[in-house]
């Protein structure tokens, strides 16, 4: 029988390099920000002679000679802030203009309303005033007849309108 082989994990390698020895150049340094390795910006002292080597970037009106299209130059604010501006502009004046389109449609709803209470009034307050006559015709006949011995009897007709 053979047993199965047991992993023994190793030591990992060290994450930085040995330390070496700091030699510093003869002359004058000056500090540079160079990218470190994150990314971001580290300062280190640099010989000046290193600096004064190092190629400088072509001037500005150098390469506004050679280029061929023309350069639109900005003056005054920036265009962004301009377009936020103009922006909020027109937001106020749509605003402003919806609030004219509802105080008009407030101010017609309430002339209708008081159109259609004038009209419901023109009709409603003549009925109101006139006053109904019924002619009601009533005739009563009263009979009263007398018997023998002194004996009365009597009888009335409700009569209306002349049917009965």
């Amino acid at each position: 029988m053979t047993t199965p082989a047991v992993y023994t994990p190793q030591p990992l390698a060290p994450a930085a390099p040995a330390p070496a020895p700091v030699v510093l150049p003869d002359g004058p340094l000056t500090v540079a920000y160079l990218p470190g390795p994150d990314g971001r910006m580290v300062a280190a002292y640099v010989p000046a002679h290193a600096l004064a080597a190092a190629p400088q970037p072509a001037s500005v009106s150098a390469i506004a000679d050679t280029d061929p299209a023309p350069r639109v130059v900005r003056t005054g604010l920036d265009p962004v802030a301009q377009r936020l501006a103009g922006a909020g502009v027109a937001a106020a004046g749509v605003g402003w203009g919806v609030g004219e389109v509802v105080s008009a449609l407030a101010g017609a709803t309430s002339s209708v309303a008081l159109v259609a209470a004038a009209v419901v009034a023109v009709k409603v307050l003549p009925a109101a005033r006139r006053t109904t006559v019924v002619n009601r015709t009533e005739h009563h006949h009263h009979t009263t007849a007398t018997g023998l011995f002194g004996r009365a009897t009597s009888r009335v007709d409700h009569r209306q309108g002349g049917g009965r």
